[in-house]
């Protein structure tokens, strides 16, 4: 066995610089070589203790609406079992499936990485995130997960989550064989992403479906609950399942019982204002009415005041069913019902957003 550990980050903000920091001093105390991988260049001093750095370079964004008809969109925004929820209001953004992704820069990291570490014949992998960070006292189960790799033969151990269904790799944390997912990830591309992954369209969904696919020797870990054997019963015949007492719901500890530290960057503001990003919009029928939710996201310190224009447009005719303007300031979310009928209509969103600025004058 020549193992390795694969590390991924996209540490874009002084917080996630320190994250990033935090877990190599944590995977340092393990006797492997980590190789660090992100879609951006990185500070020489936030190197300390990385074998290799290496910048996959491809940031290319797409969106399902470049390869998936206008069509399989509105079926995939209607069947997606995401949606978002603010105290008693669930959302799903109006824009799914047009938005520009970040999912295939993710998913080519994973490839340069997997291609990388195997020219360097490296045998077995840890693949782990950087805002993942493993406490010392369970720094050295690596060890374990590792030799049984090799013992057990296994092409890849990796946990799963019955919360989001039954064809979810979580991806905090996992272990495998480097040639066999060097393999299976040549094989991918965001055409087959969008149509393996519809309707939900997320990086761990096709990566499960693609590895059960493939089959190989596999373990998958789920946690023991109420309804755990109902789920991931229909895996390969040469997958084992392995159901584990576990006392949250954080699938990293299904290997690492006592980290808490997992999945921090979501959860930590981005570098500077994104509309995309900040502005939510979504319609869900109510009855025979639709609720328009509207919500500006804080994700920044340099976050703005946005001006919007709805404009409700009869598809066949052109013919302006109803328009309105609202200003919505960071943080701030608003519900409106609408009664009229614009199902299968078009609506046109107008934005103007500015930096809050306020002077002061003597009169």
């Amino acid at each position: 066995m020549n193992p390795c550990i694969i590390l991924l980050t996209h540490p874009n903000t002084k917080e996630k610089e320190d994250l990033l920091k935090e877990c190599i001093k944590s995977l340092s105390k393990l006797d492997y070589p980590i190789f660090l991988f992100a879609n951006m260049g990185i500070k020489n001093e936030l190197l300390n203790g990385v074998t290799k750095f290496i910048q996959a370079g491809d940031n290319t964004l797409y969106s399902a609406s470049e390869f998936l008809s206008l069509e399989t969109i509105t079926e995939a925004r209607k069947n997606t079992k995401y949606r978002h929820h603010i105290n008693h209001i669930t959302y799903l953004p109006i824009n799914y499936g047009f938005e520009k992704s970040y999912y295939w820069a993710c998913i080519n990291l994973y490839k340069v990485a997997f291609d990388y570490v195997e020219s360097l014949n490296y045998t077995h992998y840890m693949l782990i995130q950087y805002d993942s960070i493993i406490n010392e006292s369970d720094i050295h189960l690596a060890n374990k997960y590792m030799t049984e790799m090799v013992n057990q033969n296994l092409d890849g151990d990796f946990p799963v989550d019955a919360n989001m269904g039954n064809s979810h790799l979580n991806g905090d944390v996992f272990f495998g064989k480097v040639s066999w997912w060097n393999e299976l990830f040549k094989t991918m591309n965001p055409k087959e992403f969008y149509e393996m992954s519809f309707p939900n369209w997320t990086p761990e969904e096709y990566f499960y479906l693609k590895a059960e696919k493939k089959g190989g020797n596999i373990k998958i870990r789920l946690k023991k609950s109420h309804n755990s054997d109902i789920y991931y019963n229909n895996i390969p015949d040469s997958w084992v399942k392995e159901i584990q007492i576990c006392e949250t719901d954080s699938p990293i500890n299904l290997y690492f019982p006592n980290v808490s530290m997992t999945g921090l960057a979501s959860h930590l503001q981005t570098e500077s204002f994104n509309i995309d990003k900040s502005l939510s919009i979504s319609i869900l029928p109510i009855n025979d009415k639709f609720e328009l939710f509207v919500y500006n996201r804080i994700i920044s310190e340099s976050d703005r005041d946005i001006n919007i224009d709805f404009k409700f447009i009869n598809k066949e005719t052109a013919d302006i069913i109803t328009t309105f303007q609202l200003d919505i300031s960071p943080g701030n979310w608003k519900t409106f019902i609408i009664s009229d009928n614009i199902d299968g209509h078009k609506l046109e969103i107008t934005t103007k957003y500015v930096v809050k600025e306020t002077r002061t004058y003597i009169v």
